[in-house]
């Protein structure tokens, strides 16, 4: 299966369904299910607005899955705009260039799996 890494907070929030897009600059051809792993470095200052303390959230491994549904440009994404109100509204990059990946059908393990990330889009080895 693949797996994508993110930042915390915004990684909870995919797996819990507060947020349908992850802003990012660079795309991917992978659609369909994909592993949720939350990267070692946390979003600070996204985590002191959403009044998180980023020393409480769970780094360094494979926290749920979604289905990645699309990938679309940030100047495409108004069309779609009412039915992906979320987290990522206030916060987010919506900059010319920069990607939404849609999200949904999202869920969270009940235990993390640890384990280590990688850039891009990578396989999820069981070992």
């Amino acid at each position: 299966m693949k797996v994508v890494s993110m930042k915390q907070p915004w990684a909870d929030f995919v797996c819990a369904g507060k947020k349908s897009i992850e802003i990012r600059t660079w795309k991917t051809k992978h659609r369909g299910s994909i592993l949720i792993h939350t990267g070692n470095k946390v979003d600070k200052k996204a985590s002191l607005y959403y009044n998180i303390e980023p020393e409480e959230t769970y780094t360094g491994g494979i926290i749920g899955v979604a289905t990645l549904q699309d990938v679309i440009e940030t100047e495409d994404l108004e069309k779609v705009w009412d039915h992906i109100r979320d987290a990522t509204m206030e916060t987010g990059d919506y900059e010319v260039g920069m990607v939404g990946w849609v999200f949904f059908d999202p869920k969270t393990f009940e235990e993390p799996i640890p384990y280590k990330g990688q850039l891009g889009v990578f396989d999820y080895d069981e070992r």
